[in-house]
């Protein structure tokens, strides 16, 4: 291993501990652990035995217990926490969330970046079309880990967001519309709906405004129901029913 990648992967480890707030597991272990090549990846610190740890020149077996301790406690992951700790570039704690948020699985994330549109990310309100990209980029360069990761620990999916009128359903967003798109993005997810960059069968409802295009004819011979802006928010804006009372019966 170079000396650039050694420290590459020192920076990648030393960033996944300090994220997950592992006490004990700094830069020092770290580094002895790289050269006497007990790790290579961060899958390897959960492949790390007690013997392994307290042979360690400064370790015993209190400290490598209380290593492995701290090791444990992060074996059950929120997808935000395991996306940010994996250090992206420009992926912080706050577009962890928003972008976890929008996927709320691990699956639908990874479906997203080996066949999805790159504008199902930028309709999502603070996140651009380089962010977007840097973020898929980030996710194939380290599908490999990923992929390791998620045979050694657990990534629980996020919480399912709003309820509404629009509970379970996917929406598309397309052509010249009088709203900005991530006004309307957010008004379809204020409402329970889920907002998706591409047509397919799988697709409830398209919203077309002018010059809607190749989404548009995709939608129709696919038998995808089509909304306008306008039968959107009157859809939004309508009062929500009850259950019925003992009078209407």
């Amino acid at each position: 291993m170079s000396l650039e990648c050694d420290a590459r992967t020192a920076r990648a480890l030393t960033y996944w501990c300090r994220t997950l707030e592992m006490d004990g597991i700094g830069e020092k272990l770290i580094e002895a652990l790289l050269d006497n090549g007990l790790v290579k990846t961060i899958a390897d610190l959960y492949r790390l035995s007690h013997s392994q740890i307290s042979n360690l020149e400064r370790m015993g077996d209190k400290s490598a217990y209380n290593v492995l301790d701290e090791l444990g406690k992060t074996r059950n992951l929120n997808l935000a926490r395991f996306l940010h700790a994996l250090g992206m570039e420009r992926i912080g704690p706050e577009v962890a969330t928003t972008i976890s948020q929008h996927f709320t699985s691990m699956e639908k994330m990874l479906l997203w970046v080996d066949e999805g549109e790159i504008d199902e990310l930028t309709i999502i309100e603070g996140i651009g079309e380089k962010v977007a990209a840097i973020f898929r980029d980030g996710i194939k360069k380290r599908r490999s880990l990923i992929d390791d990761l998620s045979e050694i620990i657990t990534i629980t999916d996020e919480a399912e967001s709003a309820t509404g009128v629009f509970d379970g359903k996917s929406f598309c967003i397309t052509g010249s519309l009088s709203r900005p798109r991530k006004e309307i993005a957010l008004a379809i997810k204020n409402s329970g709906g889920k907002v998706v960059g591409s047509v397919s069968g799988n697709l409830d409802v398209l919203v077309a405004g002018e010059k809607a295009g190749s989404k548009l004819a995709k939608a129709e011979s696919l038998n995808v129901e089509v909304w306008s802006e306008e039968k959107l928010f009157n859809k939004i804006s309508e009062p929500k029913k009850g259950p019925k009372t003992l009078f209407e019966f």
